[in-house]
């Protein structure tokens, strides 16, 4: 884990020093020039995006903060396991609040309150 995190520093301080260089502004193309498409991705994609491994623990008690203990039945399992592990909200730790509020309003729906 400590190499890991060294490795991202290193790879941090080596891609500042190069977009330290001073911005260029935007040449405008005239239309009379054909732009090319195919390379627009590959100038893009020269920046690798870091990972950071998450810990599912801290969600869970995120959430068992924000909501308190939710009780849900076993008819509507696939719902939770849907909701708690593939949405958007669930996944990004920037929307765990709507994620809280998904989980209460399922626990309350008439699907997961009948025995």
């Amino acid at each position: 884990m400590v190499d890991i995190v060294k490795h991202v520093e290193e790879s941090r301080a080596r891609n500042s020093a190069k977009t330290e260089a001073p911005l260029t502004s935007r040449v405008k193309t005239s239309p009379a020039e054909p732009k090319d498409l195919r390379n627009l991705k590959a100038d893009r994609g020269d920046q690798a995006v870091v990972v950071f491994p998450r810990d599912l623990r801290k969600k869970e008690k995120f959430l068992k903060h924000i909501t308190g203990p939710l009780y849900f039945s076993p008819k509507c399992r696939k719902q939770v396991y849907r909701v708690y592990h593939h949405t958007r909200d669930c996944t990004i730790p920037a929307y765990f609040k709507r994620c809280a509020r998904l989980l209460t309003r399922l626990a309350g729906s008439l699907q997961c309150t009948e025995g």
